[in-house]
């Protein structure tokens, strides 16, 4: 009997990882852990799973996908040998990166310390974006998460993980606070790694003047230092120029065709309402601009709608 369970669970799993991996893209070969799961969280959210598989893919309608009773190996094999599903998946239907990202996700899932799977456990990775934008002084910082209601803050300590993609060169860039300043090496521009993110020079070069000077809504992907406990400080955060989190206020009800017809001319390929609709998620396929969040603004005006965070952002901070 219990075997049949695994089996029908098997099945199921097997079709949402297909959904799930289709939305995911195209990933880096170099991606850390939380980059990997954060994306498959993303998409988890914004295609609607958490409807039937519960917010932390603990079951709801639809079995429990959260941490899977496969290794990475097995988990490709379901796949790719198309076992206990209707046909199989080639390498050009879905990558071996792509599987490997999906499995990272639904892995991520179980409890950090004691490896136990928690239908209720907060993933380790969030989606999230900036509520308000630091001061220089600021050793915290004020952000939206997907799906939740109100903002919160979380401190900022010389361990803290900070990231992104250069925006000269495409590499991967990480770093701790105290190294904001230093020459990204990585880029033949000669920014430094908190500029290198941003996209612009800085003229402090410090982490704050980074995240003020980011698009207003871009993604970010968080993880505190301990799981589900934001008092506890923040991890890491790494920038995805590819998503973004705007909470709105709107007067009715905001059709997802309708929201695709808005988005799309932006580089969107998805759009998704969470917490009650009072929150657009976006997935692109070009980078998030400040350029777009205005556009889409205006766009939102004309239906009723408003962008509701507090961040701005400060052209002061800018080089000549």
């Amino acid at each position: 009997m219990m075997k049949k369970f695994y089996t029908i669970i098997l099945v199921f799993s097997a079709w949402m990882v297909i959904v799930l991996a289709y939305a995911v893209g195209k990933s880096g070969l170099n991606q850390s852990s939380e980059a990997m799961a954060a994306a498959g969280l993303r998409v988890f959210h914004t295609v609607g799973c958490a409807d039937c598989h519960g917010g932390h893919a603990q079951g709801n309608i639809g079995p429990k996908l959260a941490g899977l009773p496969l290794s990475e190996s097995q988990f490709q094999q379901t796949i790719r040998t198309g076992k206990g599903m209707v046909s199989s998946y080639s390498p050009s239907q879905i990558s071996d990166e792509q599987i490997a990202e999906v499995y990272a996700y639904l892995q991520s899932l179980k409890h950090p310390t004691t490896g136990v799977n928690k239908g209720n456990q907060e993933p380790v990775v969030m989606v999230s974006s900036l509520w308000k934008a630091p001061t220089d002084s600021d050793q915290s910082l004020s952000l939206i998460l997907v799906g939740q209601p109100k903002p919160i803050v979380v401190s900022v300590n010389n361990d803290t993980t900070f990231g992104g993609t250069c925006r000269n060169n495409g590499a991967s860039l990480r770093f701790k606070p105290a190294e904001a300043g230093k020459i990204c090496k990585k880029c033949p521009t000669g920014y430094t790694m908190a500029a290198s993110i941003a996209g612009a020079k800085l003229k402090n070069n410090t982490w704050q003047e980074m995240m003020d000077m980011l698009p207003p809504g871009i993604g970010f992907h968080i993880a505190y230092n301990k799981a589900g406990d934001p008092n506890s400080g923040l991890k890491s955060l790494i920038v995805d120029p590819h998503a973004a989190v705007l909470p709105i206020k709107r007067k009715s009800d905001l059709s997802r065709a309708r929201l695709l017809q808005l988005v799309k001319p932006l580089g969107g390929t998805n759009v998704e309402l969470g917490d009650g609709g009072r929150q657009l998620i976006i997935t692109l396929k070009s980078d998030w601009s400040a350029d777009k969040e205005t556009k889409l603004a205006k766009a939102l005006g004309d239906l009723g709608a408003q962008v509701a965070f507090e961040t701005a952002h400060n052209p002061a901070r800018q080089t000549k």
